[in-house]
């Protein structure tokens, strides 16, 4: 299989950065473009407070927003040192929904994700958000740990 594009989901953990650096070295040997994606997830606000808390929602977004570019920048570096082509992108929504999204707009042949590695009750419950793009994305998925 030809990897052609990589995106990479970068959330500041550990487990994301080993997936950068694996996606250095698969974009070096493949010679892969890279899209580093970075999801901010919302804040749930229902009902009538949802209104009077427009602007902070709006204000967080948009403090969240500065913070992943600058994290993106950073991972960006990397790439800039080996003169390996990529792109970034920070969106709003949904983790595990947006990196299958992007993925399928973008046409990419691999994700790479990091893993919290939950397990038991916790798991179970929320379910985590490399085993739902796992099971949603319509091409190859690689886990990190």
């Amino acid at each position: 299989m030809m990897l052609t594009k990589l995106l990479v989901a970068v959330d500041g953990s550990a487990q994301s950065y080993k997936g950068v650096d694996l996606a250095l070295k698969l974009a070096r040997n493949e010679g892969s473009e890279v899209i580093l994606l970075e999801v901010i997830h919302p804040i749930p606000v229902y009902g009538p407070a949802k209104k009077t808390l427009q602007q902070s929602i709006e204000e967080r977004n948009r403090d969240m927003a500065a913070e992943v570019k600058e994290d993106l920048a950073k991972v960006g570096k990397k790439f800039d040192e080996l003169q390996i082509p990529y792109q970034t992108k920070a969106v709003i929504g949904s983790p595990a929904e947006e990196i299958c999204r992007i993925a399928e707009e973008e046409k990419v042949t691999m994700i790479i994700i990091g893993t919290r590695g939950k397990t038991g009750v916790s798991r179970f419950l929320m379910g985590s958000v490399s085993s739902q793009v796992v099971t949603h994305a319509r091409c190859s998925v690689l886990v990190t740990r």
